[in-house]
């Protein structure tokens, strides 16, 4: 991982979730809790900012082929911006013609090329694939409620993919938990 790929990991475990949290605990302690307009505009800003800096610098870097898992991990990264992005309401692709994370949307273009995986932010940049650096692993926030959720889920698949043949007793899932049978 190059020293650009660990300021961005850094900002996402640190200043990124912090955001991330005051923005949560903002629309909980409002009269609408359904919307996003109109709080934190502030944060927000500091979000895009903040994020589209280090994502521009490793664009500048462009050296991302840096093995597939230190890639998949920046790829996740990338991801995670661009969820909370969509998640306060900063983009919205119903009202753009185009990404406004421009930068994001390349860099995460550059790595699923690299990677040879469509690029995508999924559980499994939350479950499998998502290390912890002093015992805490990535999150969105602070709040005890995602890292339950996060829990649980993360369970789950590690145990739904340990025991493929039990599942396909009693889930019709076709194809992908067939593979899994294969293999198994």
């Amino acid at each position: 991982m190059t020293l650009k790929s660990q300021a961005l990991d850094h900002w996402i475990r640190s200043d990124f979730r912090k955001m991330n949290t005051v923005l949560e605990e903002s629309y909980f302690a409002s009269s609408e809790r359904h919307s996003t307009q109109g709080i934190g505009t502030s944060v927000k800003q500091q979000l895009v900012d903040e994020g589209r800096a280090l994502i521009i610098e490793l664009l500048r870097e462009g050296n991302t082929d840096e093995g597939f898992d230190s890639g998949f991990d920046l790829l996740g990264n990338v991801g995670f911006y661009m969820a909370a992005c969509r998640r306060h309401d900063i983009t919205e692709p119903s009202r753009e013609s185009r990404s406004p994370l421009q930068e994001a949307s390349a860099l995460a273009m550059q790595l699923g090329a690299s990677l040879g995986i469509v690029p995508r932010f999924a559980s499994c940049h939350l479950e499998t694939h998502n290390y912890a650096l002093d015992g805490v692993y990535k999150t969105f926030t602070d709040l005890n409620d995602e890292k339950i959720f996060l829990d649980y889920n993360t369970q789950a698949s590690l145990h739904l993919f340990g025991h493929p043949k039990r599942c396909a007793k009693f889930f019709p899932w076709g194809f992908p938990i067939r593979l899994l049978m294969i293999f198994s």
